[in-house]
């Protein structure tokens, strides 16, 4: 019984404790939570982004141009997307691209819809195409008279132009390709390609197809070659940039920048690095000196 009395005792102390602060301090108790906490911060406004979307040939620039202006404006997002010039270009009209790194000249991008009332279209370089085989396939050169009947499927073994036979295999970029129409205005007078060659899904893809093919060939910017193809002289011309302004190298196309002619700051700030003189070193770095007028 006397254990019972204590269980009881300490049951009606411990309800006690409880009851007795909140029924005595129950204004304190409910007062609102924002009296007793920090005051949250005003929300910090949106960090201000560029969009820069850049055909494949151009990526290593978009890159190094990216690097430069984090360093000078490191409160501004950057995101870069590579993809065909075509899809770049979409994506500038469609206002979900702030700066394009494009192939063509300004007439192909007007004709492809980039209006001069809405958009700047500025040469950024020159570059050179270069035809590459794979390198047991080290061509001491080509003609731009071989390269048409090769392209036109009149060649039909590498034997026809004194090297090792075999059928040659003919890589070439999508139908549409500003790249693809380049070469074809350049050595099929505006004709498409023959039937029989193959499609690859952007340069370097065509690039990695030659480095594993001995029959292949295929012609991409000069800006992507290295050690796992061979580049192929055209008329006796290596391909560089320099060649193509000088009119010694007979392929080769323009870079472009496309941008809305009202861009937000961010991104004029952007287009005014790529045109200065530290943006003309990265430009000089990737196609050469000189490139702009």
């Amino acid at each position: 019984m006397r254990i019972m009395r204590v269980h009881r005792l300490l049951s009606v102390a411990i309800v006690l404790f409880l009851i007795i602060p909140i029924l005595t301090g129950c204004e304190a108790f409910f007062a609102p939570v924002s009296d007793s906490v920090a005051p949250l911060e005003a929300d910090s406004p949106a960090r201000p982004m560029v969009r820069i979307a850049a055909c494949f040939s151009a990526e290593g620039l978009a890159q190094d141009l990216m690097r430069v202006y984090r360093g000078n404006h490191p409160k501004v997002g950057l995101s870069l997307e590579v993809m065909s010039s075509r899809q770049a270009i979409a994506l500038v009209k469609a206002g979900a691209c702030d700066l394009a790194l494009v192939v063509g000249d300004e007439g192909q991008a007007r004709a492809g819809g980039v209006d001069a009332d809405q958009f700047d279209v500025r040469l950024v370089a020159v570059d050179a195409l270069a035809v590459i085989v794979h390198p047991l396939r080290c061509l001491q050169g080509l003609s731009l008279g071989d390269l048409e009947q090769l392209y036109s499927g009149y060649t039909l073994d590498w034997a026809e132009l004194n090297e090792s036979p075999g059928q040659p295999t003919l890589i070439c970029r999508e139908a549409g390709a500003l790249l693809r129409e380049a070469l074809q205005e350049a050595i099929l007078s505006g004709q498409s390609v023959t039937s029989a060659a193959r499609v690859a899904p952007d340069d370097r893809g065509a690039k990695e197809i030659v480095s594993m093919d001995p029959l292949a060939l295929a012609v991409i910017p000069a800006t992507l070659l290295d050690a796992s193809v061979c580049a192929v002289p055209l008329d006796g011309v290596a391909p560089t940039a320099a060649a193509f302004k000088r009119g010694t190298y007979a392929l080769g196309y323009e870079l472009l920048s496309v941008t809305s002619t009202d861009p937000s700051e961010e991104t004029q700030a952007l287009a005014d690095l790529l045109f200065s003189a530290t943006g003309q070193q990265l430009v000089e770095a990737h196609y050469g000196a000189e490139q702009t007028p």
